[in-house]
């Protein structure tokens, strides 16, 4: 499976998407995307930004690898939270967790790196 398979599933899943969902929400069939899904075609860039549109994501979320926290640039970082936020998914206390958790692994990043 290919990068944009893997990526694909995993977006529609975090979503709580069924491929058929998606599939109308972009007006293809559900087996289009369970062929993209499989890695057997991709679609073309005009889909691709209607898929991004329908899942709320970045042509660079389905393109390429996903990173890891330890990765996550602190752009990407408030980008996740303002998402979050608009869907009212962090009081004060959780957001402050997020906040916590991300210095916890930057300062294992550190550590690593100076090991």
């Amino acid at each position: 499976m290919s990068i944009f398979s893997n990526n694909l599933k995993r977006i529609r899943e975090r979503e709580n998407l069924k491929q058929s969902e998606l599939a109308s929400m972009v007006n293809v069939t559900n087996k289009a995307i369970s062929s993209w899904e499989n890695g057997r075609t991709e679609p073309n860039m005009g889909m691709i930004e209607s898929l991004c549109k329908a899942l709320n994501c970045t042509k660079s979320d389905l393109m390429e690898e996903e990173p890891t926290i330890l990765m996550t640039s602190d752009a990407h970082v408030k980008r996740l939270l303002m998402y979050a936020e608009k869907l009212g998914m962090l009081s004060p206390e959780a957001r402050e967790r997020v906040f916590h958790y991300i210095d916890f692994e930057k300062s294992k990043e550190n550590n690593n790196a100076n090991s």
